[in-house]
């Protein structure tokens, strides 16, 4: 997945539900990205595993934050539908 790819999903967000959709499916292509990297080193399609590792650790991270920012979204907006913030 490039990053202009989730650039241009989360450029154009009109609402908290929109933006948790969107990064919703960002986060769905990094974990499809993630089981091919997987498969990349699992089966020796490259000379050197050390990119492909590289890049499955970057990905890992990806997962993380996105993952982390779509349950800050959901809480926040939870929060404001009972009248919290």
């Amino acid at each position: 997945m490039q990053t202009s790819n989730i650039e241009h999903s989360t450029s154009n967000i009109e609402s908290p539900d929109d933006f948790i959709h969107k990064m919703s499916v960002c986060l769905k292509e990094l974990r499809e990205s993630h089981r091919w990297l997987l498969l990349v080193k699992m089966v020796p399609l490259v000379k050197s595993p050390a990119p492909a590792a590289e890049l499955i650790a970057e990905t890992e991270e990806l997962i993380h934050i996105f993952h982390a920012s779509i349950r800050t979204a959901r809480n926040r907006k939870n929060a404001r539908q009972k009248g919290d913030v």
